[in-house]
């Protein structure tokens, strides 16, 4: 079979299953060569496990941080991504993704219990697990949200942000997504560096009786 072939295969492939986003997404984990794509998929591939978490919040309830990184990680690694919870990065780094050509992905998780202890992982990731380099400069702060209004939380939480490191700039605010980007220059060696922020609103309290 040639390339020509080859590719035609791959785009049938892509046509076949385009409302299969399990399939999608490991026909992009077995194509990407550059690291903005690999950064993407690590995004994409959260964004639809977030989404089938909100589907069902109820089963989350009860479950602390850990568990629930664990179970993200998990479900990561069924998309084909190579994710690890704890591996050493600076430190225990809750989640490690690591691609081709050495392609690295930090992210620190926390349940939301207040502004200052999301700020205490974004430090934790900043400062001490990110070390920026080629193909290493991207990370992501993930947010479990029990309480109301994810979409309030996550504005509050990114303008506490902004007001408590005024080096931290927003790139990109989806409302709609409740997701963010900022970026800032990393203290180490002067790289920037770019966080992506993304929430779970995981909160469940059904008012109805029984």
């Amino acid at each position: 079979m040639n390339m020509c072939e080859q590719m035609i295969s791959i785009a049938q492939l892509e046509q076949m299953f385009n409302g299969n986003p399990q399939t999608r997404i490991h026909l992009a984990v077995a194509r990407y060569r550059t690291y903005d794509e690999f950064v993407k998929i690590v995004h994409d591939v959260i964004d639809i496990i977030f989404r089938s978490y909100e589907e069902n919040p109820k089963y989350k309830n009860n479950m602390g941080e850990d568990e629930l990184t664990m179970m993200l990680i998990e479900n990561m690694k069924s998309y084909g991504l190579t994710a690890m919870h704890d591996a050493m990065s600076g430190g225990h780094c809750d989640i490690v993704v690591k691609g081709r050509d050495d392609f690295t992905w930090l992210g620190e998780a926390k349940i939301h219990r207040s502004y200052d202890w999301l700020f205490k992982g974004f430090q934790q990731l900043d400062t001490r697990y990110m070390a920026p380099a080629e193909y290493r400069d991207h990370g992501g702060m993930i947010i479990y949200c029990y309480v109301k209004r994810a979409d309030t939380v996550f504005k509050n939480w990114i303008e506490h942000l902004s007001c408590t490191r005024t080096d931290v700039v927003i790139d990109h605010y989806d409302s709609d997504k409740i997701r963010c980007v900022t970026s800032h220059v990393h203290e180490r060696n002067g790289r920037t560096v770019k966080i992506w922020h993304a929430i779970a609103a995981l909160h469940f309290s059904p008012q109805d009786k029984n």
